[in-house]
């Protein structure tokens, strides 16, 4: 058994395997990135045109030999949290759990070799922080002490977020956002994780270790803007690429407005806009209007490309409609996958909630309330109507579910 030695090692691009495991080396010293290895287990989480539909959980797998119960493993790349463990339910309400943070999926640990750290300290310390696709820094990050263990020096649980308001208000076990100990960091997909042994041997400047973020698949949208909000339509796409962004699955789009608009299109305050009708809550059918907005030239996206229509004034109570591309009915087929929003009604979590019912190609009705389910409970997460405020503006209505995820990464729409 051998290593390949680096100096400094690059978790990015380097590969160093003992015993099918990943790491990087300083020296002839073990550096690296831990996060809980997990079994797939398929459950029944739904029914699709009456028929169930079995999806993958992810699973911890229990280790009484490792400090934290469970089996973990080094991680070559990593993913941002799903928050799949980390709620709890009372008095029926979901709540935040900070004692359940360190057991969520996706949480990750810095571990160092098992050396003394610099005299007069009594712990070693890495400084953390992001960068974007393009190399930029987009969180400065923090300086983190690692925990001595039997054998090796280690972080406390810390994990990645898509949106900066989780970032700034989560305070896991009293650490402050950009404070000694903090446990959360911004990230984006195709974006690294960098970190910096301050406390490593040697005189000189100290190693820096990166490991990229994973683009798992990529969707991509085009926005057709009839009318706007104060709220910009790529405001609204970049809130919903942050909500996909969880399950690895990266949102690019375009936005382009379109005016005058198309004949036989309206959304005044007398001519609504007149949404498709679903019928019997399994077969959606296309309308005058849509019909004519989506054979538009100007409104016709590429193939393969998800269209998402910025309108006013619907003329029934919904602020987004989605045509689920199976619930088409037959002469409609053509017209799935499109996305309808008002943008007066469209809130945070609109449009991302929308992207869900293409990429599961579902809708509601037969198969609430059995849809993807956590803990026995469908609710609080974002194909649940109901927004639930958890912790300073962070709100579980943003959660994708495992079931959900196992679905959607299997749709033609991800690539």
């Amino acid at each position: 058994e051998s290593y390949r030695v680096e100096e400094p090692a690059d978790l990015a691009t380097l590969d160093f395997t003992k015993s099918g495991e990943s790491q990087v080396l300083f020296g002839n010293l073990p550096v690296g990135v831990r996060g809980y290895a997990h079994k797939e287990i398929s459950e029944t989480v739904g029914i699709v045109k009456g028929n169930y539909v079995s999806e993958k959980s992810r699973e911890k797998i229990a280790d009484p030999t490792d400090h934290t119960g469970f089996k973990t493993e080094s991680k070559s790349e990593l993913k941002i949290a799903q928050w799949s463990k980390v709620f709890d339910s009372v008095g029926g309400n979901w709540q935040f759990n900070h004692n359940n943070f360190k057991d969520d999926m996706d949480v990750f640990r810095i571990r160092l070799p098992k050396i003394p750290p610099p005299p007069g300290t009594a712990e070693h310390r890495v400084k953390i922080w992001t960068t974007d696709e393009a190399g930029q820094q987009l969180d400065p990050g923090a300086e983190v002490d690692l925990n001595v263990h039997a054998d090796f020096h280690e972080s406390a649980a810390l994990c990645l977020v898509a949106k900066d308001a989780v970032d700034d208000n989560f305070a896991v076990e009293g650490k402050v956002d950009g404070q000694l100990g903090d446990r959360t960091y911004r990230a984006v997909l195709g974006g690294k994780v960098k970190f910096q042994w301050l406390t490593a041997p040697g005189d000189g400047e100290k190693p820096v270790f990166e490991i990229p973020v994973h683009v798992k698949k990529t969707v991509t949208a085009k926005g057709f803007v009839l009318e706007e909000s104060t709220t910009s339509a790529t405001a609204y796409f970049e809130r919903a690429k942050q909500a996909l962004s969880a399950c690895g699955v990266k949102l690019d789009y375009s936005v382009v407005s379109i005016s005058p608009s198309p004949p036989d299109v309206y959304f005044g305050d007398v001519f609504k806009f007149e949404l498709p009708d679903f019928v019997g809550d399994t077969e959606i059918t296309m309308t005058a209007e849509p019909k004519a907005l989506m054979n538009a030239a100007s409104c016709k996206p590429p193939a393969g490309v998800i269209p998402v229509y910025f309108l006013r004034n619907f003329d029934e109570g919904f602020a987004g409609w989605s045509n689920a591309p199976s619930r088409m009915a037959a002469a409609d087929a053509a017209y799935g996958g499109a996305i309808f929003l008002d943008c007066d009604e469209v809130s945070e979590s609109t449009l991302a909630h929308e992207f869900l019912h293409i990429l599961l190609d579902a809708s509601h009705g037969e198969i609430d309330p059995l849809w993807y389910q956590e803990h026995n409970n469908w609710s609080w997460c974002l194909w649940n109507g109901a927004a639930s405020p958890i912790e300073n503006g962070v709100t579980a209505r943003r959660r994708i579910l495992d079931g959900m995820r196992s679905r959607m990464l299997k749709s033609p729409y991800c690539k």
